[in-house]
């Protein structure tokens, strides 16, 4: 089992097990500063500087892992079965059944570490402008899941399974960025305010192409290419929005939600397995990738077409 939720660059990580942070990139010299910053209301902060920038971004970037595994349903099932194993099987040494259950949560993060695969990292410069196609597959230790093939013209560059991970890190991207955002947006001349989100434009950009990274970009390359009206804060809310709710919806949401998800599986015989976890109240990441895919649908109909195209932008919770 993978102990932590890495960042990008491995900056930082939340521990899975302690569900503490720890912040790798800065020693301690930068206790002070950091403490100061949190201090402040973000919501009026503006950075003096590209340090200040970088070490608030990974703090909320860490602080999103914090909550998501703390305060949604989605954490509180994992942590409620990481805790009944450790009392089970470590504290009183029982041999009790809550190690399989355990490894249901684990297994839907692990997935990437296992199965990514890079195949021609000279095709991959720029992963956005790639095409992708999407594929169920079966593997021994994970079941069914759905692949993500990156190509360029006709050769494979990646094949990246959608994962938890994926999900997880995404939201705390989302985080990181807005907050970057938001400060900028702060600033009291237009022309700095233009410069600063350009900055972080370039960022984010740097982050789609990075092979090396797919497990953290790979659903921002899906939506982005989905939806190419949403500039990246309207980009990044859609995202967050979409995956707050996810992490909180019911077991039982989720299998009310499989009988939808049930008829846009064309390989019936491998998508009957991710249905069936499903409706035991897993495989929320399938989810998400199925939810920007419907919602794409849904908005490109004829009959839809003449509607307030801003309805995304402005409230994302209608669809």
């Amino acid at each position: 089992m993978q102990r932590t939720l890495k960042t990008a660059n491995i900056n930082g990580y939340l521990d899975f097990i302690t569900n503490l942070i720890e912040i790798s990139k800065y020693n301690k010299n930068i206790k002070n500063i950091t403490e100061n910053l949190l201090t402040k209301d973000f919501q009026t902060m503006v950075f003096s500087n590209k340090f200040e920038e970088n070490i608030i971004s990974l703090i909320y970037h860490e602080i999103t892992h914090f909550l998501d595994m703390t305060t949604t349903l989605w954490g509180l099932e994992y942590n409620s079965r990481k805790l009944l194993f450790i009392k089970n099987q470590i504290l009183s040494n029982k041999k009790t059944d809550a190690i399989n259950v355990f490894k249901l949560n684990v297994s839907e993060i692990e997935i990437h570490n296992r199965l990514i695969q890079i195949y021609d990292t000279s095709q991959a410069k720029d992963l956005f402008l790639a095409d992708l196609k999407h594929h169920l597959v079966y593997n021994e230790n994970f079941g069914s899941l759905i692949m993500i093939d990156f190509f360029n013209q006709k050769n494979l560059i990646a094949s990246v399974p959608f994962s938890m991970l994926s999900l997880l890190e995404a939201n705390a991207i989302c985080s990181e960025f807005l907050i970057k955002i938001n400060c900028a947006l702060n600033e009291d001349e237009q022309i700095k305010q233009q410069i600063s989100l350009n900055l972080i434009e370039k960022d984010f950009n740097n982050l789609l192409n990075n092979y090396e990274l797919l497990e953290y970009n790979l659903i921002f390359i899906l939506t982005k290419k989905h939806f190419p009206c949403l500039n990246l804060k309207e980009l990044l809310i859609f995202i967050k929005t979409l995956i707050d709710y996810i992490l909180n919806i019911s077991a039982m949401e989720i299998s009310s939600i499989s009988t939808l998800i049930k008829h846009t599986i064309i390989n019936q015989y491998l998508g009957n397995a991710i249905i069936k976890d499903m409706q035991r109240g897993m495989s929320r990441h399938i989810i998400l990738f199925k939810f920007i895919l419907m919602i794409y649908e849904y908005i490109n109909q004829d009959k839809f077409k003449l509607n307030n195209p801003d309805d995304i932008k402005n409230n994302p919770r209608l669809f």
